[in-house]
């Protein structure tokens, strides 16, 4: 016969230094189902690295884990994390309650995730464990509203809501049997068991060596199945998403509006910057995208010289001879000459640069008339 957990030779080592840390040293051990067993030792001595091992949130360094009949010794993360799913559950020493949630919903939530009960059976298999734990008139409760003893039997009941076809009968007897009615501490000393609940188990392993192996009793039960494909249940997250979210409206709020100033900020820097870019294309364009301007020579007079294109060396004449000789490689030409002088219209009067050109100036330069004509 199978066991529900099989272990052999494992090993987990830690790199701290250049020296080796030997967490677990060759451990191997079977459990049966139904089994209640305990792991004790001293600070160091590996019952946190092996635990979390058992509860695959960590992988050996070397050995084999059967885990009802899955060898997941060797799995990935995300392989980890759907066993975790669907065939464990977990009772954490902080308890790990959402502080927004109700008793009843903290009970559903592992279930809410894949989806395997429908609404109402989700509800009525979450407070039949409500009531098996003794929390049967606080389902509507808030963790805040409960006892630190009162939160780790919601967190034991939630733990429960995974396994659907067994009855837990050795932990409820347990709990039962030692069982402490200390709800009015608030510090959550004592827990659902008993204060010492080592002596309820069947065996004890000690420290993170070999662990003690024994021949399973055969009980007729045969192995369990093997677990078939992961089914996520998309909606039922997205469900979890938007109840988190109304439960949390202020952080909510604070979240979206960081994310909205931060997106605006992006689009607005992004138009700056492609306006900017079309200015100065603009700019460019409008002064001609084939431009070629020549200049005539400063112009001296004794020692001094003049800025560029004040000296009178060209003429009208010129142009005419470039747009002859270089017809072939030159479209439009313009003789330009420029002067500073007053337009008066009226009571009002402008200082002026006056350009004088040719006809083709609004071809050379790329320039539209807005109204009326240009000169002929």
């Amino acid at each position: 016969m199978s066991h529900l957990i099989e272990i052999r030779d494992l090993k987990k080592i830690y790199a701290q230094g250049e020296e080796p840390v030997h967490a677990l040293d060759g451990v191997s051990i079977d459990i049966d189902e139904g089994e209640f067993v305990a792991i004790m030792g001293a600070s160091g001595s590996g019952k946190s690295t092996m635990l979390n091992i058992l509860g695959c949130l960590d992988t050996p360094t070397s050995g084999s884990y059967m885990l009802d009949g899955l060898e997941v010794a060797a799995r990935s993360r995300k392989e980890l994390a759907i066993i975790r799913n669907k065939k464990l559950g977990f009772v954490f020493q902080n308890f790990n309650l959402l502080p927004r949630t109700s008793a009843i919903e903290q009970v559903e939530l592992p279930d809410l995730y894949m989806g395997r009960l429908t609404r109402r059976e989700r509800r009525e298999r979450a407070l039949m464990l409500l009531t098996r734990v003794g929390l049967g008139g606080r389902g509507t409760h808030k963790p805040s509203e409960l006892s630190g003893g009162q939160q780790q039997r919601v967190a034991i009941a939630r733990a429960l809501m995974n396994e659907l076809n067994r009855d837990h009968e050795p932990l409820h007897r347990a709990f039962e049997r030692g069982h402490h009615d200390r709800d009015g501490d608030a510090r959550g000393r004592h827990c659902g068991l008993c204060e010492a609940p080592h002596r309820h188990a069947r065996r004890q392993g000690h420290d993170g060596r070999q662990g003690g192996r024994r021949q399973a009793q055969d009980d007729g039960r045969g192995c369990r199945a093997r677990q078939k494909g992961a089914r996520v249940n998309f909606g039922m997250i997205f469900k979890v998403a938007i109840l988190a979210i109304l439960r949390n409206k202020t952080r909510a709020l604070l979240t979206c509006l960081g994310i909205i100033v931060g997106i605006a900020a992006v689009i607005a820097v992004l138009a700056i910057g492609k306006g900017a870019s079309t200015m100065m294309l603009n700019e460019i364009s409008s002064m001609g995208k084939n431009l070629m301007m020549v200049f005539p020579d400063r112009n001296r007079q004794g020692a001094v010289r003049t800025g560029m294109g004040s000296g009178q060396t060209m003429t009208a004449g010129d142009a005419e001879a470039i747009r002859k000789e270089l017809g072939y490689l030159v479209k439009y030409v313009s003789p330009v000459v420029n002067v500073n002088s007053q337009l008066i219209r009226q009571n009002k009067n402008w200082s002026c640069r006056i350009s004088g050109v040719s006809s083709d100036m609004p071809e050379v330069r790329n320039w539209q008339v807005g109204e009326g004509r240009f000169f002929s």
